[in-house]
């Protein structure tokens, strides 16, 4: 259900759209793999999930750089509607996700709140960069 709801949508619109689709799959990994590694009995697996955190940073750092050069010619309103578009794809996939993997999330002992709190804080950090670079 989950890898639907982010395979379908994404060819829909545009690149810019796609991309954000895309990137909505990195703050959820974000969100699901630092629960997993703070949950982590074994140091070995919870130094694997670090591994994978520091890629998922590295990716979405680098689609912050290029959604901030490409939304220098955007009108503000445009840019505002984008991030908003951002912060609700991502908390209805968030949803969708917590949905279809409650079992996981249930036995790992982990709240909805867990989960999507860091995407959100990863969210608000991607916009601000965005920001800082079109000032």
């Amino acid at each position: 259900m989950a890898h639907g709801a982010f395979k379908k949508p994404r060819r829909l619109i545009n690149l810019e759209f796609e991309l954000q689709i895309l990137m909505t799959a990195e703050f959820i990994a974000e969100a699901y793999y630092t629960i997993l590694r703070d949950r982590a009995e074994d140091p070995v697996i919870a130094q694997a999930y670090e591994r994978i955190l520091r890629d998922v940073v590295k990716h979405l750092r680098f689609q912050g750089d290029f959604f901030a050069t490409r939304q220098q010619t955007w009108h503000p309103l445009t840019r505002l509607l984008w991030s908003c578009q951002c912060h609700a794809i991502f908390m209805i996939t968030a949803y969708v996700v917590w949905f279809d993997h409650r079992p996981n999330f249930q036995a790992l002992g982990a709240s909805y709140g867990e989960f999507s709190g860091p995407g959100k804080r990863s969210i608000r950090a991607f916009r601000r960069r965005i920001t800082r670079h079109l000032n």
